[in-house]
């Protein structure tokens, strides 16, 4: 199911195009063109990925998360499917045989799936959500609610 469609049955026909419209609009700002046409699905294997690239160190794992985010929001690329995350691994530098072997073995799942069950124990339902100082902004919330958080945060020291 496409990103654009995943959002309208979760949100409702008015208020995902509304998301979606936003966000487009956000995005432009930074550079970021979404078109909601990657496929949306269970990302546990994206996820592994970007753990395996963090064996490899920092910067390996920051491209490997640039280059999963741009082929999802801006292209049309399936976080679902082995062949998308084999090909970002190798544009990341990775060597496609050791991420086959990684993914396919299940290795490091289960520190993803702990992770996830853990940011559902704290209360945690959207992405992304940011937590400053036990001020919780999730979603794709406009500067202004960072703002807001922040003021909120200081005045409270």
């Amino acid at each position: 199911m496409s990103q654009e469609k995943r959002i309208v049955q979760k949100n409702g026909q008015v208020i995902g195009r509304g998301a979606q419209t936003r966000l487009r609009r956000l995005g432009k700002v930074y550079g970021i063109d979404f078109t909601f046409q990657g496929m949306v699905g269970n990302s546990r294997l994206s996820h592994q990925l970007i753990r395996y690239a963090g064996t490899r160190g920092a910067d390996v794992q920051r491209r490997v998360v640039e280059l999963i985010f741009g082929k999802h929001f801006e292209d049309t690329g399936d976080i679902t499917s082995m062949d998308f995350l084999l090909s970002i691994g190798s544009d990341a530098g990775l060597d496609k045989v050791g991420v086959k072997q990684y993914l396919e073995l299940g290795t490091g799942a289960k520190e993803v799936d702990e992770a996830a069950i853990g940011a559902r124990a704290e209360g945690i339902a959207h992405v992304p959500t940011i937590e400053i100082n036990g001020v919780r902004i999730e979603g794709a919330d406009e500067a202004g609610e960072f703002y807001t958080a922040l003021v909120s945060i200081k005045e409270g020291s």
